[in-house]
């Protein structure tokens, strides 16, 4: 095989193995995207965040109200976001560079209204002032859903497009006819909106028809007494739909983060709330429409309390190293034995060669010197050197022949 061939072979292993460790060397910087400050996305973003110190990640939370939007930027290679959550129907929609680390929790639309107010189905919101969240939310999404089957849109209703922080404060103070909250049954606007004696809680008794209509979304029960057991807040059962919050990341993510993230999931997330048992989530059983993350599958399917091999016997930092780098190390070994099965010489090889090519040219130069001038001593000490390297390597002859010559001169 020709000699630029083995060369080209090795510029480009040795370009892979550059590679290999600058991605190492870059910023380590987990960025989470979550939706507006004090919501169940923001809220969880920051746990995540600050139990990930606990295992040396520095990450950073970057809010934004459009949360449906957030699944785009995680998708987007140009955009440094690793994780993001979702909450929304995804059917149709591809997304090649996002995979589902799993679902936290089912999110129910509470649906709180003036119970100064004789409401029997959704057609009687038409004419009032609803707030129904930002555009582009998902509060916002499944309200005007629901709403639109019903014949309510915004041109013959009042849409309120604040965030669920201002719509709370609407709907303690009497200014807001309805309130739609996507938001989690255990989330203190919750809460305090259903143990308000001037509110009531929308039952829509037509859940289950909807989560036949929209595959998505999951008919519950708020138990009577879920608020309060001691009043009996609500009085008796109430209907809702409510759509699981997925935890997604990009699909190059670290596997030691992926690894960590999955762990903090096992332990923040398994508390009952008044409509999921214990131990219900983090679950893989709601994804649809998005690539599932093996190792976080393989993490939240294990036993509570149960590591990945590599971390159940090796300390985390590097375990992470090894589960990180043990897949391109294989990479590039797997390249070399090729290399060699090919006949290309070892790189070894290639660096005896070039010692003796650079020993050969200098004693070159010492020769023509010693045949005008004396040699220095660091000349004839040099000399010994290369005749001793000449002599254990038995390769070049020609090489020892000059050595000789030059001897007879000294």
């Amino acid at each position: 095989m020709p000699k630029k061939l083995y060369i080209f072979g090795y510029i480009i292993l040795f370009s892979l193995i550059v590679l290999f460790f600058l991605s190492y060397l870059k910023d380590k910087t987990i960025y989470i995207e979550a939706g507006p400050k004090g919501g169940f996305f923001d809220t969880s973003a920051n746990l995540i965040k600050a139990r990930l110190k606990d295992y040396n990640i520095e990450s950073e939370v970057i809010n934004r109200e459009d949360t449906i939007n957030i699944v785009e930027d995680v998708n987007d290679d140009n955009k440094n976001i690793h994780i993001g959550f979702v909450a929304q129907d995804l059917k149709g929609k591809q997304f090649k560079n996002v995979k589902a680390l799993g679902s936290l929790i089912l999110e129910p639309l509470f649906i709180f209204y003036r119970n100064d107010l004789e409401l029997n189905s959704l057609a009687d919101f038409k004419g009032l002032k609803l707030g129904v969240g930002p555009e582009n939310s998902g509060t916002r999404l499944l309200a005007e859903t629901i709403l639109n089957l019903y014949g309510v849109n915004n041109e013959n209703t009042t849409f309120i497009d604040k965030t669920h922080s201002i719509h709370f404060d609407m709907m303690e103070n009497g200014t807001l006819d309805i309130g739609f909250f996507l938001l989690p049954a255990n989330n203190q606007f919750i809460f305090k909106l259903g143990t308000n004696p001037n509110l009531e809680i929308f039952s829509l008794n037509a859940s289950k028809a909807l989560s036949r209509k929209f595959d998505y979304l999951y008919p519950e029960v708020v138990q009577a007494g879920g608020f309060d057991l001691k009043n009996n807040i609500p009085e008796e059962d109430i209907q809702v739909i409510s759509l699981p919050v997925d935890l997604v990341a990009k699909k190059n993510l670290d596997p030691s983060v992926v690894v960590a993230v999955s762990l903090i999931l096992k332990e923040e997330f398994k508390a009952p709330n008044i409509i999921s048992d214990a131990s219900t989530f983090p679950s893989m059983e709601y994804i649809k429409n998005l690539e599932v993350n093996k190792r976080a599958k393989e993490i939240i399917e294990m036993p509570f309390g149960s590591l990945p091999f590599l971390y159940k016997y090796l300390p985390f930092g590097f375990a992470s190293f090894v589960d990180k780098f043990g897949v391109n190390l294989s990479y590039i070994l797997s390249i070399i034995i090729i290399f060699r099965y090919m006949g290309f010489p070892t790189p070894f090889k290639y660096y005896q060669t070039f010692i003796d090519h650079f020993y050969y040219e200098k004693i070159l130069k010492i020769n023509e010197k010693s045949l005008k001038n004396k040699l220095s001593n660091e000349d004839i000490q040099f000399l010994k050197k290369v005749e001793n390297h000449f002599i254990s390597q038995a390769e070049n002859d020609s090489a020892l022949k000059i050595v000789k010559e030059i001897k007879k001169r000294l």
